[in-house]
């Protein structure tokens, strides 16, 4: 959920936070790609890598944990 599409920002953040709560449980390596800074920083990890592109017109970053 990108929160350009598909809802308001403040909806994703328990999402977020649940995706980031599974990557700790499980130490996969992991990867979420969103255009809003405040929902890969919902899910309480830090992020080793950083890559910035657009998808379509929408400019957005894959965060890699």
């Amino acid at each position: 959920p990108y929160g350009e599409r598909l809802g308001v920002s403040e909806k994703l953040m328990p999402i977020y936070k649940t995706i980031g709560q599974v990557i700790k449980q499980t130490q996969w390596p992991a990867a979420v790609l969103t255009s809003d800074p405040e929902l890969a920083r919902a899910t309480s990890l830090r992020s080793h890598k950083q890559y910035a592109f657009l998808n379509g017109k929408i400019a957005c970053k894959l965060y890699l944990f």
